[in-house]
């Protein structure tokens, strides 16, 4: 996965707001169930269209965080994207995402 991981998962329990990344949620359903009801996740910077190093597969990587939040035992009510979405803001760049 890119540098930033796939995501950020914010859960609810007992009046306190808990982030926790997608992996770890992932790597550990019960821990992250203990933690309390998923909310939201928050995806950022995806920069469909980037290719170097850093991320040599953006949509690959969004592909993985998707699947990660498909894999949820429970689903959050909504998925939130901050920051940029496409790199260059190409049409073609928009289509992709």
């Amino acid at each position: 996965m890119a540098y930033g991981g796939a995501g950020t998962l914010f859960a609810l329990a007992g009046g306190v707001f808990t982030p926790i990344e997608l992996a770890v949620v992932a790597a550990d359903k019960q821990g992250a169930a203990r933690l309390g009801k998923p909310l939201f996740v928050q995806i950022s910077d995806t920069h469909t269209g980037f290719n170097k190093d850093a991320n040599p597969d953006v949509n690959g990587t969004l592909t993985q965080t998707i699947d990660l939040v498909n894999a949820m035992s429970e689903r959050p009510a909504l998925i939130i994207h901050t920051g940029d979405i496409t790199h260059l803001s190409k049409p073609a760049e928009f289509d992709v995402a």
